[in-house]
């Protein structure tokens, strides 16, 4: 039987890119009850990400191009406690670092901004989709349309990317437009499984942060939507043109 986590951590995983720039960077956010105070707690949750991308027998990063480093120490895992501040959210430094070497193979990119949404969400008993009418200027923070969505706070999602052509397939016979491939859907849903369970073997559980409600909600299953995605803050500004006629 897994042990009962305490405890509420947030743990971010930042990817550099061969640009070297900062504003470059892929960055993951996740969430975890786990008291990352405790050594050994923080250990196991930053093995259990970093499996996420590494594990199983067709790993994740295999589908990610290289545009990211491949650098000895070129990715991270920052775990921040969080326990007793839910409300708040990161403050300070981390409690827990640990670097990784992603290993990317030499397989033509998709452009930069592609990259496919892992979705995924707590129990929803007791909270629905649209809540009570709010006034008006609630619409400044982002209630939509003057609505509370108390099942947004019990969702959450990463952009996986940027992707190599391995993670494109033709959607024939079709529409012949560009889907994500079989293997990599299967890789992604595969390595969120193994991120999910990995609970069983360790004092902490994947969860979804919400601040408005002060919590960290135990995440029970996700979604890969058939479609890519498109991140545009991580598009490349063009550097040169070619001129005609």
């Amino acid at each position: 039987m897994p042990i009962t986590p305490t405890g509420s951590c947030k743990a971010i995983v930042v990817f550099d890119t061969q640009t070297g720039i900062s504003r470059d960077r892929v960055v993951h956010d996740f969430a975890f009850n786990a008291d990352v105070s405790l050594l050994g707690t923080a250990e196991a949750v930053a093995a259990a990400i970093i499996a996420f991308y590494q594990g199983g027998t067709d790993p994740l990063q295999g589908y990610l191009n290289r545009s990211l480093s491949n650098a000895p120490g070129g990715a991270h895992v920052k775990l921040y406690n969080i326990s007793g501040a839910e409300g708040s959210g990161i403050a300070g430094s981390p409690v827990f670092a640990q670097d990784f070497q992603l290993t990317l193979s030499a397989i033509a990119p998709l452009p930069v901004q592609s990259a496919l949404a892992l979705s995924f969400h707590g129990d929803f008993s007791g909270a629905v989709e649209f809540g009570t009418p709010t006034p008006a200027h609630d619409t400044d923070r982002g209630d939509r349309g003057g609505h509370l969505r108390p099942r947004s706070r019990r969702r959450g999602r990463i952009y996986v990317g940027p992707l190599n052509t391995r993670a494109s397939k033709e959607d024939f016979p079709g529409t012949l437009l560009g889907v994500p491939s079989d293997g990599f859907t299967s890789s992604l849903v595969n390595a969120s499984k193994a991120l999910l369970q990995a609970q069983n073997n360790g004092p902490f559980a994947w969860g979804i942060h919400s601040k408005k409600d002060a919590k960290v909600y135990p995440v029970i299953g996700g979604w890969v939507h058939n479609r890519f995605d498109v991140v545009r803050r991580r598009a490349v500004r063009a550097t040169g043109r070619t001129l005609w006629p």
